[in-house]
């Protein structure tokens, strides 16, 4: 999966909104209403949950930590976008961006020693879109709804490591 370095499309209505200063304590409310937002709108089984979950802490925590230093007195905001079929998350922060490109490679042996970069792999291997943008101070993650039979599709995929 490619990584964009360009601004995304909004993908569908924003059903979530939420401004918040640079506080890590805030985090996982806003994962929670995340996560109850795309339940509710049928996107997430049990599996799809931790994965989300796990995608949107690298995201946030992102944004807090590296990118507004976890100086209080900036905010980050976070958008939830829907459609029938994908949804969306932009996450944006006051910090001067980074690019992806100088993020390690964690699957490297040179670099598996490295204490960051294992997040754009996580978020690569379930999001079908990754977005950069404003320099990587903004970031939009998509994907899309999965039939059952997609979702068992790419189970089997995973186990025969063929993505």
């Amino acid at each position: 999966m490619e990584i964009r370095k360009q601004e995304p499309p909004e993908y569908g209505e924003r059903v979530l909104y939420q401004e918040l200063e640079s506080n890590l304590a805030l985090k996982n409310p806003l994962i929670n209403d995340i996560i109850s937002v795309l339940d509710e709108k049928g996107f997430l089984d049990e599996d799809d949950k931790i994965w989300a979950r796990l995608c949107l802490d690298e995201v946030i925590v992102n944004a807090i930590k590296h990118g507004n230093k976890e100086c209080k007195n900036k905010k980050f905001t976070t958008a939830l976008y829907a459609t029938d079929k994908e949804w969306a998350v932009r996450v944006e922060d006051e910090g001067e961006g980074f690019s992806p490109d100088e993020v390690p490679d964690v699957e490297d042996e040179e670099t598996l020693g490295y204490d960051h970069g294992r997040g754009i792999l996580l978020m690569k291997n379930y999001m079908d879109e990754i977005w950069y943008f404003n320099n990587g101070a903004s970031v939009q993650l998509m994907r899309y709804k999965r039939s059952k039979f997609r979702k068992l599709l790419d189970k089997i995929l995973v186990f025969f490591k063929i993505k």
